[in-house]
C-alpha cells in the first residue's frame, strides 16, 4: 500500500490522477508524453510501410532500411524497424548474409495505419 506523501507525488508527476466518472471518484494510471510517443511510433510505420511499398518487389534489405530517413518521424530509423518486426507487420527472411523483409499487405494493418 501507498503512503500519503507516496500518492502525493505520484499527483504531482502526473503518474497519479483522479477521475469523477458519473459521480464515482476513481484513480487512473497515467504515462506523461505517451501520447506524442504513439504519434511518432504511428508516422514512422507508416513512412516504413510506404517505403517498402514504392520498392519494385515490396522488399528491402535490413540495413538498407536502417539507414533511411523517414519523413514526419523523429524516431532512429532503427526503432521503427524492429518495432514493425516485433508487430509482425511484415514478413523476412533470413539468409547467409542478410536479411531480406517483404512487405505483407494485411487489412488489419492498414485500418490501423488509416486511422
Amino acid at each position: 500500500s501507498f503512503n500519503e506523501d507516496e500518492i502525493s507525488h505520484l499527483v504531482g508527476a502526473g503518474c497519479l490522477v483522479v477521475r469523477e466518472v458519473e459521480g464515482s471518484v476513481s484513480w487512473w494510471f497515467n504515462i506523461p508524453g505517451v501520447g506524442a510517443f504513439v504519434k511518432q511510433l504511428l508516422k514512422g510505420r507508416a513512412a516504413m510501410i510506404q517505403l517498402l511499398k514504392k520498392t519494385k518487389y515490396r522488399e528491402m534489405l535490413q540495413q538498407e532500411a536502417e539507414k533511411r530517413t523517414l519523413a514526419g518521424c523523429r524516431l532512429p530509423t532503427v526503432y521503427i524497424v524492429y518495432d514493425i518486426i516485433g508487430s509482425d507487420s511484415v514478413d523476412w527472411l533470413v539468409f547467409i548474409y542478410s536479411i531480406y523483409y517483404s512487405l505483407c499487405i494485411l487489412k488489419s494493418l492498414l485500418h490501423t495505419l488509416v486511422m
